[in-house]
């Protein structure tokens, strides 16, 4: 609590600074026909706070001064609200500006006035006593009371300055955001700059869950394998061995090309898998001990490169599912072109002593979300004693 006192003053002390400037500024220009700042006259106080709020309306005009009131009402005020400092500042940037500025060198001039005028005064009432003060040296005349009393009266004025300078900079603090805080255009950036991150979040978890988990599966399940022909069968252990090992190569190739593009965001991706590697995928399910029987009939070569890589990313989620959770028999993977549309049909035995869930997992969604961005649909779930994964990919008239 002392601490944020003490910021909050140092904030007001600035706003001070810049008000006694202006102060200086007009009393020394000799337009106005004065001589000091303290001119005890109204007419001379008019003009100085006049000068006051007009200066500091003209200094909150000048590039970089939010900037600077931003860092220090967050750094001194400590100010928990979000405050903007955009790059492009609007008609209604400025004018808040302009008020908050005008509001800060008033503010301060108040502070300052209590700190080096109350303070002092409050100094010498207490002290009068003990030690008198004559008309030439100190303004204030001697008086006959107690030293008690003195001092009480000065600890009053004291406390009672404390409270006033600690009023006004909380008052600053609440005022802040009002003042410094985003317009309802920037809420709508502010937003859409979230939402851009998380959906960016989104689509790097597909893109490790779609590769690099695909690749932690099938290497699981070929070490399993490997282990336990390990004795028995040294062939099937090194082809075992051998595709551990290329699907493992592959799987780096991809962590290494997203971890570029998070590094650089400009850099180039290495090429995702189409549907021109599918036979590559089912030829590698079917060494990890798959039975699939495939019948593709699409020119994958003319579909455009998102639809073939989205199709590809279908069929290895539903390969891959299957070869996790499916019951005993051949997987059917069926790939046909429906009418402007690729058409992805994958049929795998239901295991009898576990029920499958309607909705998919973190894969299924993550097809989801590919398929809609082309307006495309995905469904799966139980028919009979099969498990059916349908996804319809439109691509509109061939390249």
């Amino acid at each position: 609590m002392i601490i944020g006192f003490a910021l909050r003053s140092a904030w007001l002390l600035l706003g001070a600074a810049i008000a006694v400037a202006l102060v200086l500024v007009v009393s020394f220009a000799g337009g106005f026909g004065l001589t000091t700042p303290l001119d005890p006259t109204g007419a001379a106080v008019a003009v100085h706070a006049a000068a006051v709020i007009i200066g500091a309306g003209l200094i909150g005009l000048l590039p970089g001064v939010r900037d600077l009131e931003v860092t220090a009402a967050g750094a001194l005020l400590r100010s928990s609200a979000e405050l903007v400092s955009p790059t492009r500042p609007t008609l209604q940037h400025r004018l808040r500006t302009v008020v908050w500025t005008v509001f800060h060198a008033l503010a301060g001039l108040i502070a300052g006035m209590l700190i080096f005028g109350g303070g002092p005064a409050a100094v010498v009432i207490g002290l009068q006593q003990l030690v008198p003060l004559s008309a030439e040296f100190g303004q204030l005349p001697a008086h006959d009371w107690p030293v008690p009393g003195q001092l009480a009266l000065a600890a009053v004025l004291l406390m009672l300055i404390m409270v006033l300078l600690w009023a006004v900079g909380r008052f600053a603090c609440w005022a802040a955001p009002l003042a410094l805080g985003p317009t309802s255009a920037d809420r709508l950036l502010l937003a859409e700059s979230r939402l851009a991150k998380e959906a960016h979040q989104v689509a790097l978890a597909r893109e490790l869950h779609d590769g690099i988990g695909h690749a932690l599966s099938a290497i699981s399940i070929q070490a399993a394998g490997g282990q336990r022909m390990l004795h028995r069968d040294t062939e099937a252990t090194g082809r075992a061995l051998a595709t551990i090992e290329d699907t493992a190569r592959r799987a780096q190739q991809e962590l290494d090309g997203l971890l570029r593009a998070l590094r650089e965001p400009g850099a180039r991706r290495t090429p995702e898998p189409d549907l021109g590697q599918l036979g590559e995928l089912i030829e590698t399910h079917r060494r990890l001990g798959l039975i699939i029987s495939d019948d593709v009939d699409l020119e994958t070569a003319e579909l455009p490169g998102l639809v073939s890589t989205t199709a590809y990313r279908v069929a290895a989620e539903g390969l891959g599912n299957a070869h996790a959770h499916a019951g005993p028999g051949a997987v059917q993977l069926e790939i046909t072109d429906a009418d402007g549309a690729v058409e992805l049909i994958i049929t795998s035995p239901r295991r009898a002593h576990r029920q499958r869930r309607s909705t998919g997992g973190r894969g299924l969604a993550g097809l989801a979300e590919r398929i809609a961005v082309l307006g495309g649909t995905v469904d799966a779930g139980p028919e009979g004693e099969q498990w059916v994964l349908t996804a319809t990919i439109p691509y509109g008239s061939r390249p």
